[in-house]
């Protein structure tokens, strides 16, 4: 993805900006994605090497599926700030405990 920033950035020149914000959004959203996932296989390395078999099989699964957890609640905002909105209410609604 590092090697695209100089063709996303070529969009910078025009005045509608082409397509270095959604890239960068997707760059960083990736960058952050990858540095959760291996933070969470080290700490199941150390579990591991700790003798904590269970609890690091359970963080290494955690961490395979990092992606999809992570793209549930990352928020990609519309240019609409309705649509905005409706994302930030929807993402704390499903966060918050459901009433019995």
């Amino acid at each position: 993805m590092r090697l695209g920033i100089p063709f996303a950035s070529i969009g910078l020149l025009n005045s509608d900006e082409g397509v270095f914000p959604e890239y960068i959004k997707n760059f960083l959203m990736t960058a952050f994605t990858i540095s959760v996932q291996l933070a969470l296989l080290n700490l199941s390395i150390l579990a591991l090497t700790n003798k904590h078999l269970v609890y690091g099989i359970a963080i290494a699964v955690v961490a395979v599926n990092t992606p999809m957890i992570l793209g549930k609640y990352m928020i990609k905002p519309a240019g609409n700030i309705i649509n905005s909105a409706g994302n930030t209410a929807r993402s704390i609604k499903s966060l918050l405990p459901r009433r019995r």
